[in-house]
């Protein structure tokens, strides 16, 4: 996830977007504002079929240059 260490609020989702839950270590969590996405993070979202292309395009891992 690109978003690793990032605040849940400061991140834009796309405008019909919500994100409902964060699986941790096997455990729920409601996300808040000021929780932070960590690695391994699941997260589960709420969207339109319009929106969901760019969700998945922004949570997609970036590739690097030189790299498949």
């Amino acid at each position: 996830n690109p978003h690793v260490g990032r605040r849940v609020g400061d991140i834009v989702f796309p405008p019909d977007t919500l994100l409902v839950g964060i699986i941790r270590d096997d455990r729920p969590i409601a996300p808040t504002d000021d929780d932070a996405l960590e690695a391994h993070d699941e997260l589960l979202f709420l969207t339109t079929v319009d929106d969901e292309p760019e969700l998945s395009t922004m949570m997609r891992p970036k590739t690097r240059p030189g790299r498949g």
